[in-house]
């Protein structure tokens, strides 16, 4: 008997080898299509294991962090853009300890074309360059500092001709130390890059291929300690040196390089002025206000040395003039008394085109780089 029930068991052992089959089979197909949901999700959102803030730019853990203190701690608040509303923003708080003891730094994200009003716009663009900065590596529109920055996003961005820009800028509480949260160049950088692309994601507007930093962004060298005095924006001619040493003027922050140029001089350790010059399309579009060439509004400027158009009053001022054949912004403003030429912007400012102008390699009205 044993001899004739051997053929039934070798089919049941059959029938459940292949059951077995299938259902390692079943089993596979649905860790793969897991891991494939898993990849789109984070292609498009962020990674599944931590929460990732600002619209799945941020990971709780890991990725570029601009917190003193590390990643922990962390509280957020954001509205994603839209392709029907392509505004967007997030801030994240880091806090720590109380009374005495507390600490805070606070992160500050921003998507969106900024205000069309001309006067709004210029106090918004005041603010996107009042710490200074330093340009983004390769052809990306925008520039960085520690902490703080900006990128301007493709053309496919612009709502009503207005170009979209996503901002980062944040500030400490408690540790008696002023300004953005400290992120560093790269850093920065990176999340900056990394907040745009999943923006542009977000309202309906991303390319094909998403925006890359070739290099990590470094900062312009320091103003030489040794120099007596330094020259504030290493831009000779903006200030005598009798003046400089007078006033107690020097740069606190900003640099550039060839058409890129930043600058907030201080009068004993205080923000005094910025200067800006910016001579890259899409940055340019920003003060526009508008998508391609159009002139600033404005009135003629008289300076020495070139066809300037916009604004000049006693707060400073914003310009478009040519610098070899494209156009070329330079603003001024001035954020308290010190006694020197700071104050007057129809001195300075004059020799900042002038200087910020033969720094770039633009050449003088009529043809002479005098």
């Amino acid at each position: 008997m044993a001899d004739g029930g051997a053929p039934g068991g070798a089919a049941v052992r059959a029938r459940g080898r292949r059951g077995r089959g299938r259902a390692l089979i079943g089993a596979l197909a649905v860790v793969a299509l897991i891991a494939a949901v898993s990849a789109l999700w984070q292609t498009q959102f962020g990674p599944l294991t931590h929460a990732a803030r600002c619209w799945g730019a941020w990971p709780d853990e890991g990725g570029a962090s601009l917190f003193d203190h590390g990643d922990r701690d962390r509280a957020s608040d954001e509205v994603s853009p839209t392709p029907e509303a392509p505004r967007g923003r997030c801030t994240v708080t880091w806090s720590r300890g109380t009374g005495s003891a507390a600490r805070q730094q606070r992160v500050r994200v921003g998507y969106g074309t900024g205000p069309k009003a001309e006067a709004a716009r210029r106090s918004w663009l005041d603010g996107l360059f009042a710490r200074g900065g330093d340009p983004l590596p390769g052809a990306l529109p925008g520039f960085v500092g520690d902490g703080s920055g900006a990128l301007v996003l493709p053309e496919r961005c612009d709502v009503d001709g207005r170009p979209s820009v996503v901002t980062v800028g944040g500030a400490r509480q408690g540790d008696g130390r002023a300004g953005v949260a400290g992120g560093g160049f790269a850093r920065t950088g990176r999340l900056l890059v990394d907040l745009a692309n999943h923006g542009m994601r977000r309202a309906g507007c991303a390319p094909e291929r998403p925006l890359r930093m070739a290099a990590a962004p470094t900062a312009s060298p320091a103003p030489s300690s040794s120099a007596s005095p330094s020259e504030p924006c290493s831009l000779p001619g903006l200030l005598g040196r009798a003046e400089t040493a007078r006033g107690g003027l020097a740069s606190i922050s900003g640099g550039g390089r060839g058409d890129f140029r930043t600058c907030v001089v201080s009068q004993r350790g205080e923000p005094a002025a910025q200067f800006a010059m910016v001579a890259r399309a899409r940055l340019v579009a920003l003060f526009d206000g508008a998508a391609g060439l159009a002139r600033l509004p404005g009135d003629r400027i008289p300076l020495p040395d070139r066809r300037a158009y916009g604004r000049m009053d006693a707060s400073g001022a914003t310009v478009r003039a040519d610098c070899a054949g494209r156009p070329a912004i330079y603003t001024m403003r001035t954020d308290r008394t010190t006694g020197t030429s700071l104050d007057d912007p129809s001195t300075v400012f004059p020799r900042f085109v002038t200087a910020a102008s033969r720094a770039a390699g633009c050449p003088a009205a009529g043809g002479s780089s005098r």
